[in-house]
């Protein structure tokens, strides 16, 4: 009896063993079934997203897609993403694109995380948040993603969500770079470039700059540009970096098109040529370069390049000015103050003298120290007018200084101090000022702030007087007259 009980117990383990594999093979054979019916599904919404084959219809697609989202599948819940994301054959929400990132990625999907990844780092459909874009963007990059190693790389070497580490930026860089990510060898150029520590790391930045080049990037073309202009890496090649330089500026890089009109401005690697260094301002300019604006205009006030222009002079100063641009914040401030091409508006040109002032140009602080004093177009007032006078004059602007001295010695804005004023004037005379070299005539001549001089008063004289200064003339004059000096400053 135990015998055939054992014989039993043996036959159900073996007939449950079969069955057992049979299941197996069943769910298999179902699961398989499954991969290949959600494979069809996909490979007919692309078809008909892509016009593959057959007539596109995007209706289409997203219907298929719609089937495959209803089997639970990534794929096409991120192309659903995408298809709401750019709008198309649906009404464009970038907040429904970004919720169906987030069912792809949580399904591990490489493409929805690096898409995630996106809409956290531009707010699209959800709040910005660095931190989430480098989660999703590292969750990508780990699976390969060579956008999403880009970024992971980008973050790490500007430090957005992480320290800032650049060995970790290279490393990510490179794996990007191995897939062919023209972007990630340019970044990997600019990482060499500043690697000092590495022996030969310019050449090595000049190969990766070429490599990113050849693929099109056009800012890896301006870069390489710069390599063989300056021989950075490379041989110097001026007719090579010209090269260069163009198929970047015609790939719309505005630093390029700039550097390019500066080439044919100065005659660098290319004969001099007006008409074209003005193509590529206007270029660049167009594009929101504020040194192209401002040398656009310079090319309408002079008619460089092309026939003169004043009103259009005047628009590309007011768009570079706008942008912060000093020198034509100064010149616009200049033609308002003159009139030269517009109407005079003193409050303008207080304005941008202020402009300009603020950012340290001495003539314009010294500028607006003079409307300050006259009082044109602000009213008048001594004490900002010795401000700005002393804001020029400390960095060595001549005509300031002597008007800083100048009020001193009237006790304008500050206390009357022959001491300073003569200190101020000193300064202005050595440098050629013949008003500040009168004024040091007169001082020596009436011992004030020095002792009295004549001898000295005499040279200072003289020299405003060689200048052509009136005043400087008459006084020596008048010494010859009255005080017998002879043309060499002794009296007889």
């Amino acid at each position: 009896m135990s015998r055939l009980l054992v014989t039993f117990s043996i036959l159900v383990v073996l007939l449950t063993g079969c069955a057992t594999t049979a299941t197996k093979k069943l769910i298999d054979l179902g699961q398989e079934s499954r991969r290949n019916e959600i494979s069809s599904i996909r490979h007919l919404g692309y078809l008909y997203e892509t016009g593959d084959g057959v007539e596109q219809d995007i209706g289409k697609a997203i219907a298929w897609y719609r089937k495959g989202i209803e089997e639970d599948d990534a794929w096409s819940q991120c192309k659903m993403g995408e298809l709401y994301r750019d709008g198309r054959g649906v009404e464009q929400n970038f907040k429904v694109s970004a919720d169906w990132f987030r069912k792809a990625a949580e399904q591990d999907d490489t493409l929805g995380a690096y898409f995630l990844g996106r809409c956290f780092e531009y707010g699209l459909g959800v709040e910005i948040d660095e931190f989430l874009a480098f989660e999703w963007y590292h969750k990508a990059a780990l699976d390969g993603h060579s956008g999403a190693q880009f970024k992971v790389g980008y973050f790490c070497a500007n430090g957005i969500a992480v320290a800032r580490n650049e060995f970790e930026a290279s490393h990510w860089y490179a794996l990007a770079a191995e897939q062919g990510s023209a972007s990630a060898k340019n970044n990997l150029g600019r990482f060499f470039e500043n690697a000092e520590y590495i022996e030969n790391h310019l050449e090595l930045a000049a190969c990766w700059y070429e490599q990113a080049a050849e693929q099109g990037n056009a800012e890896a073309q301006r870069n390489i540009a710069i390599c063989y202009k300056l021989g950075t890496g490379v041989e110097t090649n001026l007719p090579k970096a010209i090269e260069w330089y163009t198929r970047s500026a015609a790939g719309g890089n505005a630093k390029a098109q700039y550097s390019l009109a500066q080439c044919y401005r100065k005659g660098i690697g290319t004969e001099t040529n007006a008409v074209e260094a003005v193509k590529w301002f206007r270029e660049a300019a167009e594009r929101g370069h504020v040194k192209a604006q401002y040398n656009l205009g310079w090319g309408y006030a002079h008619g460089y390049g092309i026939e003169k222009d004043a009103a259009m002079a005047i628009k590309w100063y007011r768009v570079a000015a706008k942008h912060g641009h000093v020198s034509a914040q100064y010149n616009l401030a200049q033609r308002y103050r003159s009139g030269e091409d517009v109407d005079v508006d003193m409050e303008q040109a207080v304005y941008w003298y202020r402009k300009a002032a603020g950012q340290g140009h001495v003539k314009a602080q010294n500028s607006l120290g003079y409307r300050y004093k006259n009082g044109e177009g602000v009213a008048q007032n001594h004490e900002q007018a010795v401000y700005w006078f002393r804001e020029a004059a400390e960095k060595g602007y001549a005509s300031a200084q002597d008007s800083l001295g100048e009020c001193y010695y009237n006790g304008d804005g500050v206390e009357k101090d022959y001491a300073l004023a003569f200190e101020w004037f000193s300064k202005a005379a050595a440098q050629g000022n013949k008003y500040s070299q009168n004024w040091l005539g007169d001082m020596y001549a009436n011992g004030q702030g020095v002792e009295l001089d004549m001898n000295t008063a005499y040279e200072w004289y003289s020299k405003a007087a060689a200048q052509g200064h009136e005043s400087a003339v008459l006084q020596l004059e008048s010494m010859g007259t009255h005080h017998g000096f002879t043309q060499h400053g002794n009296a007889e």
